[in-house]
């Protein structure tokens, strides 16, 4: 887990640096939960820190239903959503579905798949169809490709379904809304996956975010740099920028980590959402401050 020591210098710019570090990771050690990549097929719902996810459960109808299950666990994990097809806790969101397969012509199936999705008490959030053609044998045989495509059309569908349950336990949101722009130099889905992450742990920490930016709005940009891997590990250094809508510099938040080589190659995962929950809090307090400056009140 990313462990933040913070660290607030003022000078005439009134600028903020914040650095969150993640616990140096010695080659010989295991990565703590919820860091070991080997573990996140196993049982994700256990892992320390996951207060809630979803469980996928068998998809009725489906040829291959505990394979597509798997895919569609493994797919929302991809989309920043903790999920298993095995197994959960008493806070776990459940996921049904049935399939149905008819002949669309003489080589090609139309699936449609009803997606449900209840909370732990067994009430309805939310619910959508999904429609897909694909080859008579690739369906009836549960073709991996096939099974893949279909999880990850749906699952980015699911994850805002689950997102739009967390809206009540979110603060009403004060200061000036944030843009969040891009992540520069992030490797495999990096540069997605940290964005939606830090716009996640942002809403939680009440800050408003926007699409536009205005007179009064922040603009947090982003960068990632990852160092060679000569023994087994990488360091990794991420650092948030907050400008204002004038272009000028409020304050910036710099992480450093080592990670296994090779871990951040392909979906980032918990990584992204570690380090955005890590320096989402930094990130509200700057904001904090430079509204504070605006108005004129405590610096």
């Amino acid at each position: 887990m990313y462990h933040p020591s913070k660290k607030v210098s003022t000078g005439p710019a009134a600028r903020l640096a914040l650095v969150a570090g993640l616990l140096s990771i010695a080659a010989c050690q295991p990565l703590p939960q919820p860091f070991q990549p080997a573990d996140k097929d196993a049982n994700p719902l256990l892992w320390p820190g996951a207060r809630t996810g979803i469980v996928v459960k068998e998809i009725a109808g489906a040829p291959a239903s505990r394979a597509l299950a798997g895919e569609m666990a493994r797919a929302l994990r991809e989309a920043d959503v903790v999920a298993s097809a095995t197994s959960g806790n008493r806070q776990s969101f459940l996921l049904f579905a049935s399939a149905t397969a008819a002949p669309l012509d003489a080589i090609r199936d139309e699936i449609q798949i009803s997606w449900r999705l209840n909370d732990s008490r067994g009430r309805p959030v939310g619910e959508f169809k999904q429609t897909a053609q694909a080859l008579n044998p690739a369906w009836k045989l549960g073709a991996a490709p096939l099974l893949r495509a279909l999880a990850k059309q749906a699952a980015p569908k699911i994850a805002r379904l689950l997102a739009g349950t967390d809206a009540r336990l979110i603060p009403a949101a004060t200061g000036p809304k944030v843009v969040i722009g891009p992540v520069d130099d992030a490797p495999g889905d990096g540069r997605d996956s940290l964005v939606r992450a830090m716009a996640f742990h942002l809403r939680k920490a009440g800050v408003g975010l926007s699409e536009e930016i205005t007179d009064d709005s922040l603009v947090l940009l982003g960068s990632v740099r990852l160092s060679a891997a000569p023994s087994g590990t990488q360091r990794v250094a991420i650092t948030w920028t907050a400008i204002d809508a004038e272009g000028a510099e409020v304050g910036t938040i710099t992480q450093n980590a080592r990670v296994p080589a090779g871990a951040l190659d392909g979906p980032w995962g918990e990584w992204a959402h570690a380090a955005a929950k890590a320096a989402a809090s930094g990130v509200a307090e700057l904001i904090e401050r430079h509204a504070a400056r605006r108005s004129g009140g405590p610096k």
